[in-house]
């Protein structure tokens, strides 16, 4: 197997890591290689590294304008980091090349809604999405822009396709477990964001995700449900942050209630607003904070009942 061929093989396998690694090696013996400089943004990509990959992109295609692979690869970047005006041309011309490739279908979809033509961009996604029929990848890329305009029920049939064809992707899991959420079977979705953990247990969208689906099948947490999602997506210093930031609202919540006793002690009628106010936000914020907190005790004792070695 060629150093090309082994790097798009771990690519497709989900080891973006040990690609780089084969790509730094050919780099190494050829600077020049726009091939390989693609490739590379594909790598930085699936690590979600898009400005990088964008610059090794562009890289590519300066080396080598000609390059059809550099070209194509500098437009799913440019589209990744949502430069739209700059990908319309580039994906026009591939597409002038090859109109059946799904990808490039893809991006100009995405740029005609862009334009607000939502009908050119419906015609350019039935198109991409009968290329696509086969192909795990182009299956997947429908059924993520099915899932984006929450059209689950297509997005699940897209992603079960793609599960006939490869049940070891971890990203097949995760579509699913999203539709299910989506539509109200919390307890399949857990199952099944667990079943893309087992594959994954390094990607921290899945572990947000479980967290999402825990917390969905409890129902006395449904109102706190926009405060959990809200501190899943955030990193452990954002976490620390926002547990200082609610010291000052303690200490108001405490001066509040101070003056307030003071009122009623002098038979005067307090003003509870403010009281109340801080009072609310502090237990709704600490309640959302500990279930967000202690879900990972939980999902690490699920995962050891599937025998997965915990890597949190």
């Amino acid at each position: 197997m060629s150093g090309e061929q082994t790097v798009i093989a771990l690519l497709n396998a989900g080891n973006p890591g040990a690609a780089e690694a084969h790509v730094r090696a050919m780099l190494a013996r050829n600077p020049q290689d726009s091939f390989a400089h693609a490739l590379l943004a594909h790598c930085r990509l699936d690590q979600e590294d898009r400005k990088g990959a964008l610059a090794c992109a562009r890289e590519a295609v300066g080396l080598n304008p000609d390059d059809w692979f550099a070209r194509r690869a500098l437009l799913q970047m440019l589209m990744a980091n949502d430069k739209v005006k700059e990908a319309e041309p580039i994906a026009q011309a591939l597409a002038a090349d090859d109109p059946d490739d799904s990808h490039i279908l893809f991006s100009l979809a995405s740029a005609r809604l862009h334009k607000h033509d939502y009908r050119g961009a419906a015609e350019l996604m039935d198109r991409a999405e009968a290329a696509a029929m086969g192909d795990t990848h182009s299956l997947l890329s429908v059924a993520r822009i099915r899932l984006d305009q929450w059209r689950y029920s297509e997005a699940e049939a897209l992603a079960r396709q793609v599960l006939q064809l490869d049940a070891t992707r971890s990203d097949v899991f995760l579509i699913l477990s999203e539709c299910a959420l989506a539509q109200g079977r919390a307890d399949e979705g857990y199952d099944l964001a667990l079943e893309a953990l087992r594959l994954d247990p390094n990607d921290k969208q899945i572990y947000r995700l479980l967290t999402r689906a825990r917390a969905r099948r409890s129902g006395w947490l449904k109102p706190f449900l926009p405060g959990i999602d809200w501190l899943v997506d955030m990193n452990r210093r954002g976490l620390v942050f926002l547990a200082l930031l609610s010291l000052p609202l303690a200490v108001v919540a405490a001066a509040a209630g101070v003056r307030d006793y003071a009122l009623i002690q002098a038979a005067r009628a307090p003003s509870l607003v403010i009281t109340l106010a801080t009072l609310g936000m502090l237990v709704y914020g600490a309640v959302c904070y500990v279930y967000a907190l202690s879900a990972r005790m939980r999902i690490r004792a699920d995962l050891r009942k599937i025998a997965l070695p915990s890597s949190f």
